[in-house]
């Protein structure tokens, strides 16, 4: 499942990547950057700059920023009346691409944790209370804690 997540932030980078070209390979870009020009790189560039945070370090919140950069590039169009079709279709086409990827992300990272938090859950036995990484509950944890940061107090001295 980690594998497939990682093809997700691949294919984001490439989307990215992409956008951000395709003024140039399509021919809309002018020798004067015009607005379809701009808003394109600018929403490639940081779709792409995400992607490459991910693949480098994964952070979920990196798959927010996507989602929403996503969105605003595919209502980009009708906010900045950017009529040139080629630059139309480029802005919804990679918004969605972008938004399903990272979407289809946010929902691989959900099932893990969900089938994860099921299987530990079936190997616990039943009465058995949550325990910390050193092996005692999370209560004792707790309480030696306050002993601790609260040597003098009553519940300490027990």
């Amino acid at each position: 499942m980690r594998q497939l997540g990682r093809y997700c932030d691949l294919a984001t980078l490439g989307i990215g990547a992409s956008l951000f070209l395709s003024p140039w390979l399509l021919g809309f870009g002018a020798p004067k950057p015009n607005l379809p020009t701009q808003i394109v790189s600018v929403m490639g560039a940081v779709i792409g700059v995400t992607g490459i945070a991910a693949v480098i370090a994964f952070e979920v919140w990196e798959l927010y920023i996507v989602i929403a950069f996503a969105i605003a590039s595919i209502a980009s169009p009708w906010l900045f009346g950017i009529t040139e079709h080629s630059a139309f279709l480029v802005l919804i086409l990679a918004g969605l691409l972008a938004l399903a990827t990272s979407g289809a992300h946010i929902l691989i990272i959900r099932r893990t944790r969900a089938t994860t938090d099921q299987v530990d859950s079936k190997l616990r036995p039943r009465g058995e209370r949550h325990r910390t990484s050193r092996g005692r509950s999370a209560s004792e944890s707790s309480a030696r804690r306050r002993a601790i940061l609260h040597p003098n107090s009553p519940a300490a001295q027990k």
